[in-house]
């Protein structure tokens, strides 16, 4: 949520959650995702208003709304708009999103895909490792 949101000075209740207004991140154009299935599971679901199709977008439009978004942490530290944005925690378990990448099997031996699968998982590596970092150091 953007700093001075309305609920940006006080714990992220789940109603709190579930009343506001959301964007959501869709790169497959669904009207909803992981978020809202786990919601679903607890019996519970959130007004999405608006949907984007990358995270970049969806952290502007969120620093300049009273929309709540859901971004990976280590994604926004990186965004240049950090110091717009207030990060809380969900106020439920999400279970973790596994993703797979696919390509085709012509692909899986050309010098210019295994360089690219190669930065992949080497930023992945470096990211993931620093928000496991981040988030083992207490807040202030």
């Amino acid at each position: 949520m953007r700093r001075g949101h309305p609920l940006a000075d006080k714990p992220l209740t789940l109603d709190d959650y579930c009343a506001a207004r959301h964007l959501l991140v869709s790169f497959s154009g669904r009207p909803y995702g992981f978020i809202d299935q786990t919601l679903g599971t607890l019996g519970r679901e959130r007004r999405i208003v608006v949907t984007v199709n990358q995270f970049f977008t969806a952290g502007r439009v969120v620093a300049n709304s009273d929309l709540l978004t859901v971004l990976p942490r280590h994604f926004v530290s990186v965004t240049g708009i950090d110091d717009q944005l207030v990060l809380r925690d969900l106020p439920f378990d999400q279970p973790l999103v596994h993703v797979d990448a696919v390509w085709h099997r012509r692909a899986q031996h050309g010098h210019a895909h295994e360089w690219l699968r190669d930065a992949l998982v080497r930023s992945a590596a470096v990211a993931f490792a620093r928000s496991v970092i981040e988030r083992d150091v207490p807040s202030a």
